[in-house]
């Protein structure tokens, strides 16, 4: 029996550099593990017991899938963070439940076809003058594109990228380029680091001391209280951006995130403590 398989990708079948550092701290606490590409069909994942993601970064080039595959994991092995919470995060459609919810989103419209109603229904909701596009499964900026808010390009870009489960249209916010967005950390709900995030398109985060970001108050204790209303998570990342003078979540990424663990290595051996108490917990 294996301790833990990391859940990675083609393109990255020993995951990617950043999580070597991981592998360290799981072989100094003697946790036994693997890296396993999550849809090569030679895996058997009840041979783990721990199944933990990291690098699934091709999920959303088949949504189907990638969610036929969270779904057969069932009893086999127990994953990281849970198979429930993967496939609700996993559609964007949580960004709009949670602003419903109360919590301080970036505004968000869900088109499901690009019929000529449903383009005027979502550009309604959004009213901005500069819109965001993206798919509604989406990882990696793959589909990411700003636009003015006219129907025939929205219409254009659904026929590319929205066959599956349609796009997303959020209003284009300033502060991308100017404050910037900042991802704060958190490993088993604790908050450990933060960076600032490069604007759209201009390469990776740096994982510098001088783009380290201290959280204010204020998003600090956005964020926990937005953890605080899901079930306990063993790593998350709360991408917010300030919007109206308040921060707004625009993203939460709780299924395979760059948790920057060269910026911070500690926080590498906090996640390994967290699969040596999934194991201890029977799983």
């Amino acid at each position: 029996m294996i301790d833990v398989t990391l859940v990675t990708c083609r393109a990255h079948p020993g995951l990617p550099e950043d999580d070597q550092l991981l592998l360290a701290s799981l072989e100094r606490r003697g946790i036994r593990h693997r890296v396993a590409i999550w849809d090569d069909p030679q895996v058997d994942w009840s041979e783990s017991s721990v199944t933990l993601l990291r690098a699934a970064w091709d999920s959303h080039l088949n949504p189907p899938g990638f969610r036929a595959w969270l779904a057969g994991l069932g009893s086999q092995t127990h994953l990281l963070n849970t198979t429930s919470l993967v496939q609700w995060n996993f559609d964007k459609q949580y960004l709009v439940e949670l602003r419903e919810k109360g919590q301080n989103v970036v505004p968000t419209a869900i088109l499901t076809c690009a019929s000529e109603v449903a383009i005027a229904q979502a550009l309604q909701q959004i009213a901005a003058v500069e819109i965001v596009v993206k798919p509604r499964f989406g990882a990696d900026a793959h589909g990411v594109t700003r636009l003015p808010p006219e129907p025939e390009a929205i219409a254009a870009h659904f026929e590319r990228f929205g066959a599956n489960g349609g796009l997303l249209i959020q209003p284009f916010i300033p502060g991308v380029e100017l404050e910037r967005e900042r991802s704060l950390v958190f490993i088993g709900g604790q908050f450990s680091h933060a960076l600032y995030r490069n604007p759209f398109g201009s390469g990776p985060t740096r994982q510098t001391p001088d783009n380290v970001h201290a959280p204010t108050t204020e998003e600090l204790s956005y964020c926990r209280e937005l953890l605080g209303s899901l079930p306990r998570l063993a790593y998350a990342r709360v991408d917010l951006i300030p919007f109206e003078a308040r921060p707004a979540l625009m993203e939460l990424e709780i299924i395979d995130p760059s948790l920057f663990f060269a910026a911070r290595p500690s926080a590498a051996d906090a996640l390994a403590a967290e699969v040596q108490t999934a194991l201890e917990s029977g799983g």
